[in-house]
């Protein structure tokens, strides 16, 4: 039994007073709680779990002997057709980006391409990934991920000179906390301006001192859609993935699983690596010449570092590259509305058939009357030009260097003095700066006689029905 005594002290401090008799039942008390268990503690499984790094990331060594350039690019071609369905000369272009990752730093080139592994909106069975994952074998240095920010890619950069693998790109670069990642991105194509400055404090000097970052490499980037900004997309060529038919059949590319494509994987490594070594100065010195098509601005750029392991390599594999590179280049290369009007404008002045105006005259050889340019893009039905003004074709004409119009003869009273127009050298001009190349012009056909008016040829006797079949 026991009993509470009140206690005389009224002090706070103490408490009442507890007598317990003896033989009386004890309190019931609480147990214990038990401890939780630890879900993450090691059991049999870890000790058998393999721990060691994937095999992309394990250096190798160089190859014994010397390599055959040529027949290292087929090889690399081979492989990523016989693991995935490639468009039309992407295999190529994949052979000679993965050779020019070994190449970049150690022949301190200007430019770091990018190559772009895209498939179409809501299409998730297109064999991107299998191409991205046989890239983090091939290229030096795969630094992977599926999201990365922009403090973390510089700094990888400039410490380890990697060659960057992001794969669902889609899901980062199209947001607007992207913007860092997508002006790191751009700045690491130049050599001279991959360049990132920032104030950081020095614990031991204990002030604040500029450090500078380079974001000088090579980066893939996979995703679906068009997920990269325009200046993003000029950096390099874009390989467009599309799902395989029921007929194609291919090898699963799995080297965590098989050992055969570990082993071939990474003699395909070592063999790159005994290219570019035995060959830097030929790849320092190379000067590729380029297309016409593929020639101008930052797509010479891109091409002029690609074509390098072509060159050097020999074989057909310079032919080969250069029809890979200008297919897959100007195929995916964005253009801007400005300069998709630059090519219409060249097809319409190719064009000896198109009329404009009531007397339906044809455009001006030298002069084009911008009332009569608007009429004849208005009728295209590829392009929303339905409501086209001359003042709309003007502002978008002024980006790309050509004048504001002019009266015909200069701003003098000559002609219709309200109608103003273009020299049709002004385009020319623009044509040649922004590699857009022109149609050749159509041959004038002969009109069609009149049934009604028409002289019908003479008959002979001797005529006979032509046999096609016939030769001589």
């Amino acid at each position: 039994m026991t009993t509470h005594i009140p206690s005389d002290n009224t002090s706070p401090d103490n408490d009442d007073v507890v007598v317990q008799f003896p033989g009386a039942a004890q309190p019931a008390t609480d147990p214990a709680p038990a401890p939780e268990p630890d879900i993450f503690a090691e059991d049999a499984l870890d000790a058998i779990t393999p721990t060691e790094q994937e095999d992309y990331l394990i250096p190798v060594d160089m190859w014994p002997q010397p390599v055959d350039g040529a027949q290292l690019l087929t090889e690399i071609a081979d492989t990523f057709n016989r693991h995935a369905i490639l468009p039309e000369w992407g295999a190529e272009t994949a052979a000679v980006f993965a050779v020019a990752s070994w190449c970049v730093h150690a022949c301190r080139w200007r430019y770091a391409p990018r190559l772009f592994v895209e498939s179409g909106e809501g299409v998730w069975d297109s064999g991107k990934t299998a191409v991205m994952s046989m890239f983090l074998y091939m290229v030096r240095r795969p630094t992977a991920g599926s999201g990365m920010t922009e403090s973390s890619l510089f700094r990888t950069m400039d410490a380890h000179h990697p060659t960057i693998v992001l794969d669902e790109a889609d899901q980062i670069l199209p947001t607007r906390g992207a913007k860092g990642l997508t002006k790191v991105l751009n700045s690491g194509f130049d050599r001279m301006l991959a360049k990132v400055r920032l104030n950081e404090y020095d614990t031991t000097a204990t002030k604040w001192k500029p450090r500078e970052y380079s974001t000088f490499g090579m980066a893939i980037l996979g995703g679906i859609g068009k997920f990269a900004a325009p200046q993003l997309r000029s950096r390099g060529p874009t390989i467009y993935m599309e799902p395989k038919m029921p007929d194609e059949k291919i090898e699963p590319f799995d080297p965590v699983v098989f050992a055969d494509q570990r082993e071939d994987l990474r003699a395909l490594r070592a063999k790159m690596m005994r290219f570019a070594y035995d060959n830097r100065q030929q790849l320092t010195e190379c000067r590729p010449s380029l297309p016409r098509e593929i020639a101008n601005n930052r797509i010479g750029d891109v091409a002029s570092v690609l074509l390098r392991p072509a060159d050097v390599a020999g074989g057909d594999w310079p032919i080969r590259a250069r029809r890979a590179l200008t297919k897959v280049l100007l195929r995916h290369q964005p253009v801007s509305d400005n300069k998709l009007l630059l090519h219409h404008i060249a097809e319409l002045l190719a064009d000896p058939f198109i009329r404009v105006g009531e007397k339906r005259q044809a455009l001006g050889p030298e002069f084009l009357y911008s009332e009569y340019l608007v009429e004849a893009l208005r009728v295209r039905e590829d392009w929303p030009y339905e409501k086209l003004s001359k003042h709309g074709l003007r502002h978008m004409l002024s980006p790309l260097g050509i004048p504001a119009p002019e009266q015909e003869g200069g701003n003098s009273k000559v002609g219709k003095p309200n109608w103003r127009g273009y020299r049709r050298a002004w385009f020319e001009t623009a044509f040649i700066r922004h590699g857009v190349t022109a149609p050749a012009p159509k041959a004038a056909e002969p009109l069609e006689a009149d049934p009604q008016t028409a002289t019908p040829a003479p008959i002979t006797e001797t005529a006979e029905p032509l046999d096609p079949d016939a030769r001589g």
